[in-house]
């Protein structure tokens, strides 16, 4: 849920999402459902959906989008 705000800044180039509720409470997922839709219809826009969206997980985390990710190569002998 706290992928909105980068999912809307992919908005041109992806067609559609696939949201779980399999890690959060039924009900944070309806409300989180609604912010999305309030904000595909224009109601509100994508910084006051990615508020909405912290408040309701409790965390600006957004995973692996904004992190730098440095990978090792295992030196193989």
């Amino acid at each position: 849920m706290n992928g909105i705000k980068p999912f809307y800044e992919l908005n041109d180039y992806v067609d559609y999402a696939l949201l779980n509720e399999e890690l959060m409470d039924h009900d944070t997922f309806i409300k989180g459902l609604s912010i999305f839709k309030d904000l595909n219809d224009n109601k509100i826009n994508s910084e006051e959906a990615n508020n909405k969206i912290m408040e309701l997980v409790h965390s600006d985390d957004t995973v692996f989008y904004y992190k730098k990710t440095i990978y090792k190569v295992k030196d193989e002998k």
